[in-house]
């Protein structure tokens, strides 16, 4: 149950946006709700699945649709949290499988295998160094995108984790970056490529000046074609050189 006060809609959608999200909350498209302190995360049916993020703290949205934040996937999810519809906190989630026994356990995880076969890339990747689970990363169907973003989303935790955060941060944004340049803008990627970039740009402050200038200045030439990304590169302190691409 959320006890966090929950963003006023009339304060931040129009009254078209909040009928349609409404209708879509009322068919029961509002799926795989989960609530993390302030953090609410879900699924949202729609011409495809979107997924939704809301900061209840601050009261930030965020959508994988077109629309990216003030949109009617997001309506749906905070009608499900204003209604009080059940949903799975993460600390409940971590309490019941802390009950259930080891074979109760494997017997869980081959039914969620046998229901949603791309689970076994999650299962696969636990053996796999991180750096070769990025290079192993793939985008085949648009429809695929949900899943690479919450693997991607994956990995950039187990990054700022691992003993090599910067190498590894900087692989998995060439990573994203690939994928976003060669299949046209994937806009789903968006959020979780400025997180990286972010990130590197904060981690690169533990380096000497020179070496901190060359890593964001590679980053600066990788993305020029989209220079939209330079404003997650923090270069407080150095000249690096902006040339964007002719258009």
């Amino acid at each position: 149950m959320v006890k966090t006060k929950i963003p006023s809609l009339k304060d931040n959608f129009g009254s078209e946006i909040i009928e349609r999200g409404r209708k879509y909350y009322q068919q029961g498209r509002v799926r795989s709700l989960v609530v993390d302190g302030d953090s609410v995360a879900a699924v949202v049916i729609g011409s495809r699945n979107y997924r939704v993020r809301i900061n209840l703290k601050t009261g930030n949205f965020k959508c994988t649709c077109p629309c990216e934040f003030n949109c009617k996937h997001v309506v749906a999810v905070l009608l499900a949290l204003k209604e009080k519809k059940p949903s799975m906190r993460k600390d409940e989630i971590d309490t019941i499988l802390k009950r259930k026994s080891r074979e109760e356990l494997i017997d869980i995880l081959k039914k969620m295998l046998i229901s949603e076969p791309r689970l076994k890339k999650i299962i696969n990747s636990t053996v796999q160094d991180i750096n070769e689970r990025i290079e192993n990363l793939e985008l085949s169907d648009e429809e695929d995108i949900d899943s690479l973003v919450d693997e991607i989303d994956g990995l950039y935790e187990e990054c700022i984790k691992s003993d090599k955060q910067i190498a590894n941060l900087l692989s998995l944004f060439k990573k994203c970056f690939l994928f976003y340049s060669e299949y046209g803008d994937v806009e789903p990627l968006e959020e979780s490529m400025f997180i990286i970039l972010e990130r590197i740009s904060k981690e690169a402050k533990k380096l000497s000046k020179d070496k901190r200038k060359a890593l964001l200045q590679e980053l600066v030439d990788l993305t020029r074609e989209y220079d939209f990304f330079w404003d997650s590169i923090d270069d407080a302190g150095l000249r690096l050189k902006y040339v964007r691409t002719a258009r």
